[in-house]
């Protein structure tokens, strides 16, 4: 039965004129913007693929550009003889701060401003 029948049999019955859903093609209402005479492409790396001099990396896998929009996620520790803590993070889990614990409650281990805390090796 199936040497009788060609691959496309059923494709008739799926046309659009068939099922109703033929649509006219949309008419465009502007032709596309050109950029000025004066406009040239700058190349930002060499041919090797690496980036050239002038061309900056804003984000790259260590700064994503969001870092100054926080609060600092380590406080600078305060270097005077009673200092009530060497820093200490104010941020939680997930870099979420936190305004339900104290600051002290994730102190920096070895602190070298603090005699009692020692490295050991």
């Amino acid at each position: 039965m199936s040497s009788s029948f060609s691959a496309n049999q059923f494709d008739s019955a799926f046309l659009p004129k068939r099922l109703c859903n033929w649509e006219t093609p949309a008419a465009r209402m502007k032709t596309p913007v050109h950029k000025g005479r004066g406009f040239r492409t700058k190349t930002i790396v060499n041919e090797n693929g690496h980036l050239t001099s002038s061309a900056s990396k804003l984000n790259n896998s260590f700064s994503t550009g969001y870092e100054s929009n926080g609060p600092k996620r380590w406080p600078d520790a305060q270097h005077t003889p009673n200092a009530p803590y060497g820093g200490s993070s104010s941020m939680g889990y997930k870099g979420i701060s936190t305004s339900y614990l104290p600051i002290s409650t994730v102190p920096i281990k070895n602190n070298p401003d603090v005699p009692s805390e020692t490295n050991f090796h």
